[in-house]
């Protein structure tokens, strides 16, 4: 059954919007000519045919842990695969029209297409990484290792959803991604098992559906 609405349940919404800094550090290629967007671009380069765990904690201005999730993320432009395993089933693809968002516990597929705006869609950062970022955020890096750098992107509209986004590299693997909302509350997604430059089969990005999955549009 095909459902001409968009419906998110909430378990939807936070992922796609935890996802958010992951799009925005493997999309954001094309940021600018700054020295630290260069440091960026340099570290981003090579971030294709990437295969790696993660795990992402999500905690309140206090401190306090509000979700626990992990998975397995795949990535080959402009393709994507965010799927997590625990606590719960959910599988993210897209490409570079299309986002599919499969809940099975909920037996139903969200799809959008990427056409939209970036608030709206950020997975429009990964398969367009020619969108022009540099207007949009401030990027300084600093040092925090012999062989580790953490760039920070501090939005310059007062109306975005986030007030900071941190992507972390130890030497040329992408370490951890962190978002910090208006509220205090931050979401750390760690990476583990990190490769890069593999070769994907495309069916990694194909998503099986059973015959009776509703599906949402919007």
């Amino acid at each position: 059954m095909v459902i001409e609405k968009c419906w998110y349940p909430n378990v939807i919404e936070r992922l796609s919007q935890n996802i958010v800094l992951l799009c925005l550090a493997l999309g954001c290629a094309q940021l600018g000519a700054m020295e630290p967007l260069e440091g960026l671009r340099a570290k981003l380069a090579g971030l294709d045919g990437v295969v790696a765990d993660f795990t992402q904690v999500s905690s309140d201005a206090q401190g306090g842990v509000l979700e626990e999730a992990s998975g397995q993320l795949w990535l080959s432009r402009p393709h994507f695969r965010w799927e997590v395993t625990s606590p719960y089933l959910q599988t993210i693809v897209a490409d570079a029209v299309q986002v599919r968002i499969y809940d099975p516990d909920l037996e139903q597929v969200t799809e959008k297409e990427l056409s939209d705006s970036v608030e709206s869609t950020p997975l429009t950062l990964l398969t367009q990484p020619d969108l022009d970022l540099a207007a949009e955020y401030r990027v300084v890096s600093r040092d925090i290792g012999e062989a580790s750098v953490q760039y920070i992107l501090y939005p310059k509209s007062s109306e975005s959803l986030f007030a900071a986004i941190e992507i972390m590299f130890e030497a040329e693997a992408l370490y951890a991604l962190a978002i910090r909302d208006h509220t205090g509350q931050q979401t750390v997604i760690t990476f583990s098992q990190f490769r890069a430059q593999q070769v994907i089969q495309s069916e990694r990005f194909e998503l099986e559906l059973p015959a009776d999955v509703d599906i949402f549009r919007g």
